[in-house]
């Protein structure tokens, strides 16, 4: 189970489990996730609970802070069309991040594979699945290809005939707040380094070019941070809110991530300064989700 000393303190025990992965591969961070609980969905948590988990785990592992994510919107689903049959305790998802994707991430340390078609989600257990591994330069990468019996039909233990419209309102809002959280640690570090590295006489953050690339990551972390906590206030307009936030998020994080590259200089193509890696990541989280092409993603003009 989840220790949570405090209600108020969700934080806390979040931000320890998030220390002890810092860095870590998938393989190692699910196993200590699933061993503290922080994978599942308890009674007991209530979606701001679950969004500020996946927000501080984020900073310390921004590949984590998904894995989460899209644990919490698969159980949330199966809990919501009371599926008993799969159990959501101790147990691993994955799935595409747009309907019809081909391509899955964490499909390789997952229990369960989500399917998510235009008007049904199929779940299939892991071993009915065969996974072949696609070239990325961030997340690895699968695409899956289903096991049949002798009949010739798909192996899966459940057919959810729904639009994966809700699913994806609850998994795109958790991705939100995993952004936000990788964010603020890339604003923790371009603000540390500027302070630290001297040119000229001075250090660079003195400088206007740095001021303004500062500014405008910090710009997003407040705009991104309040709008979750608006949604947290008002959760019933998650479902038709969080797809803007998302393509907002989506679209500028690369971005910014590019100009927080920028600041370190040549250092910030270097794997010890870690931001080239999370430019990487959200580069192919835009790339993955093509959120301006939904059907549902609809602009209210």
């Amino acid at each position: 189970m989840l220790y949570m000393p405090h209600r108020s303190s969700i934080e806390e025990p979040a931000e320890k489990i998030g220390k002890s992965i810092y860095e870590k591969e998938p393989g190692e961070f699910s196993e200590q996730l699933k061993k503290y609980g922080f994978l599942d969905v308890q009674e007991e948590l209530e979606i701001k609970d679950l969004s500020a988990i996946v927000k501080t785990i984020s900073r310390y592992n921004f590949p984590a802070g998904i894995f989460i994510a899209m644990n919490y919107a698969a159980k949330i689903l199966l809990k919501s069309n009371e599926i008993s049959s799969i159990p959501t305790e101790n147990t691993t998802f994955s799935t595409c991040l747009k309907p019809e994707g081909k391509f899955f991430i964490f499909a390789d340390i997952a229990d369960f594979i989500l399917e998510v078609e235009k008007e049904k989600i199929k779940i299939f257990s892991r071993e009915n699945i065969n996974l072949s591994k696609v070239p990325s330069l961030s997340f690895e990468l699968f695409k899956i290809s289903k096991k049949e019996d002798r009949a010739g039909q798909n192996l899966h233990l459940s057919n959810l005939n729904q639009s994966p419209y809700e699913f994806f309102s609850k998994l795109y809002f958790f991705i939100d707040c995993a952004i936000c959280g990788m964010m603020e640690y890339t604003l923790s570090l371009v603000q540390k380094y500027a302070a630290e590295r001297i040119q000229g006489g001075k250090p660079i953050k003195d400088y206007f070019a740095i001021k303004e690339k500062i500014y405008r990551i910090s710009e997003f972390v407040n705009i991104i941070s309040e709008v979750i906590d608006s949604l947290l206030q008002n959760p019933e307009k998650i479902q038709s809110k969080s797809f803007f936030l998302t393509g907002f998020a989506i679209r500028e994080s690369p971005i910014l991530l590019s100009e927080a590259i920028q600041i370190f200089g040549g250092y910030g193509y270097m794997k010890d300064f870690k931001v080239e890696k999370l430019y990487r990541e959200a580069e192919t989280l835009k790339n993955l989700t093509e959120i301006y092409k939904l059907e549902f993603f609809k602009p209210e003009f």
